[in-house]
């Protein structure tokens, strides 16, 4: 994964010493993936705030490293920008790539 050193490798390893059973479970437990709500004729799509803070903090974390490594980060980075998005919005959504 482009970005990590040492020590975030080694968060990650915490992060992982519980088992997961697929990718959406990952991102869901983590909090980088949004969450719908269906009520009636209403619904939405919303930030993940009941989730593992580590788990969040450590994907953007990563995210924010990649910027820097990664072509494919970069030009993600870059249309979500261009879709009007603020900067931790578009980091949140390249965190949910890698995780």
């Amino acid at each position: 994964m482009p970005g990590v050193d040492y020590l975030l490798g080694a968060k990650l390893l915490v992060l992982f010493s519980k088992e997961f059973r697929s990718a959406k479970e990952v991102q869901s437990h983590c909090g980088t993936s949004p969450y719908s709500k269906l009520s009636g004729q209403s619904r939405g799509v919303y930030f993940r705030s009941g989730c593992n803070k580590f788990g969040r903090n450590l994907f953007v974390q990563i995210a924010f490293c990649s910027l820097t490594s990664s072509a494919f980060a970069k030009s993600y980075y870059r249309r979500k920008r261009l879709e009007g998005k603020s900067f931790h919005h578009a980091l949140r959504c390249l965190a949910n790539v890698w995780a």
